[in-house]
């Protein structure tokens, strides 16, 4: 059945019944997955990105030292850990001195990003993967310079001595304001006993990093919660950087909306596509049925077709959602700093189950209807347009949109959204074409001449099929207009966070007088 099917496949392909169908599937795939997989591996590119803010995926807070049996769990689970204390402490250097924000890192800090340090005072950053070694101290350039200290000379906290050998230029995690404000320095967090400044009641920070795959540190996450405390906060980068969360809101928001309206674009297309394919083979299922085919008979042959022509899409359209991915990346390769995170299965998971769906809500329709004409036809031709089932097939697809873009998404909120809009503009947009048919026959029938009555009385026979055409067609540019509103709107909120004249350098501890 599938050869005898592939080579009805081929001869209707040759004839040209398949071709505008076969397009449209080939189509909807790669829109759908090219611009799923743009939106999956974008991101999870700044999700990635964003965890440098963190210097980790995962981050403990708390006041105090955690059980050293809570760090064995989660080596024991894969995971890299790493960790800080944070506090404030006098530095000295000869007989100058100076409050100064100080962090001890230990061995693996930073687990994400790097930490950017120079051998001269504001010189330019060179990356570092690792901290300071024991017995070093790196400072912020102002520090060295409120500190009269050279690279190299020797400076005290607490009770131990160090040397200061570098310029700390930029951490990966430093996103709190009072450690920004202040004086920086970082030693290592083998040396914060030995300074013997931490005491009973004294104010220290301590945040304890994690790094590797999600499933690990959902794992751990799960094992973790029920030993923590009121004061002990288990974060990611949504938690931990609300402006970073808010962002990455955003441009989710966006590019799952992006994702929905390719999925009612793509069916948009193959709903066209699929009447006209039911149209042109009305004639050939009236000489089946005149040469003693019965409905299954049909059912299974056009169904075959449509099946392996599905296939077949779901191949193209998957390199060409590849493709699409590949050209939206390199048009935007300027304006993305970041890696591109690899492509992924699902993306073409969704082209596929979308080229499925609907083929099964729109192209098969037009085969039960098929299937239901009566051989009388080859005799008699008359108008086979059904209304009723021209209304059911467009709320079947539209039911049958809505649960992929639901599937896609998993946001009921914002497919319900796109679902009543595309049900509204689709309504008004076929109402309008109905009257203006209805206005234009009513004023020109009597006053036109042959050839444009003639015209007009088949545009009026065909009323409820053209104003479905002209809804598909409005629907396509409701998608494609959404898509640039937003995208012009989402770029638009992000360079209104801040007006253009904001100062990106500040002088802390000034007086009036001494400006």
């Amino acid at each position: 059945m599938i050869i005898r099917g592939l080579r009805h496949l081929l001869r209707a392909w040759r004839g040209g019944e398949l071709g505008l169908l076969g397009f449209s599937l080939a189509l909807a795939v790669a829109i759908v997955s090219g611009i799923a997989g743009f939106s999956d591996r974008l991101s999870r590119s700044m999700e990635q990105q964003s965890h440098h803010f963190l210097a980790a995926d995962r981050v403990l807070k708390t006041a105090r030292t955690i059980p050293d049996e809570w760090l064995a769990e989660a080596r024991s689970r894969g995971l890299r850990t790493a960790t800080v204390a944070s506090f404030r402490s006098m530095v000295y250097a000869g007989d100058a001195m100076q409050l100064a924000s100080i962090r001890a890192v230990s061995e693996g800090y930073p687990l994400v990003g790097e930490l950017g340090t120079s051998d001269e005072l504001f010189g330019v950053a060179s990356a570092q993967s690792a901290g300071p070694k024991p017995g070093e101290l790196w400072l912020d350039s102002r520090l060295f310079a409120l500190l009269n200290l050279t690279m190299g000379g020797g400076a005290e906290i607490g009770d131990q001595k160090f040397t200061a050998s570098q310029a700390l230029i930029s951490e990966p995690d430093q996103g709190n304001m009072n450690e920004m404000l202040a004086p920086r320095g970082m030693i290592n967090y083998a040396d914060l006993a030995a300074t013997d400044v931490v005491q009973p009641g004294s104010l220290v920070s301590y945040r304890y990093l994690f790094a590797g795959d999600e499933s690990q540190l959902d794992a751990y996450a799960q094992w973790l919660m029920p030993h923590l405390d009121e004061g002990q906060r288990w974060q990611g980068v949504r938690d931990g950087q609300p402006a970073m969360a808010a962002t990455l809101k955003r441009a989710e928001g966006y590019l799952l909306l992006a994702a929905s309206l390719g999925v009612a674009l793509a069916g948009a297309a193959i709903a066209l596509a699929a009447r006209r394919y039911g149209e042109r083979n009305t004639d050939n299922v009236a000489v089946m049925k005149a040469l003693g085919a019965s409905r299954r008979q049909v059912l299974t042959h056009y169904g075959v077709q449509l099946g392996l022509l599905c296939v077949v899409a779901i191949i193209l359209g998957g390199f060409g959602g590849y493709g699409l991915q590949w050209a939206l990346f390199s048009s935007l390769q300027g304006l993305i700093s970041v890696d591109v995170a690899a492509a992924s299965w699902r993306p073409f998971v969704v082209g596929a189950v979308t080229a499925v769906g609907c083929t099964a809500v729109f192209a098969m329709p037009p085969v039960f209807r098929l299937s239901k004409v009566s051989p009388m036809r080859v005799l008699r031709r008359g108008n086979d347009e059904d209304g009723a089932g021209l209304l059911a097939g467009a709320l079947s697809g539209i039911g049958g949109i809505g649960l992929l873009m639901w599937w896609y998404s998993k946001d009921i909120l914002l497919s319900t959204t796109v679902l009543v809009a595309a049900l509204v503009i689709g309504l008004l947009a076929s109402v309008l074409v109905l009257y203006l048919i209805s206005v234009a026959r009513t004023l020109l029938i009597n006053r036109a001449g042959g050839a444009l009555r003639i015209a007009l009385a088949a545009v009026y026979r065909r009323r409820i099929g053209n104003a479905f055409q002209v809804a598909s067609f409005a629907l396509s540019l409701m998608a494609l207009s959404c898509l640039g509103v937003l995208r012009t709107s989402l770029i638009e909120d992000w360079q209104l966070q801040l007006p253009v004249d904001a100062p990106n350098h500040f002088l802390i501890n000034i007086q009036e007088s001494e400006i």
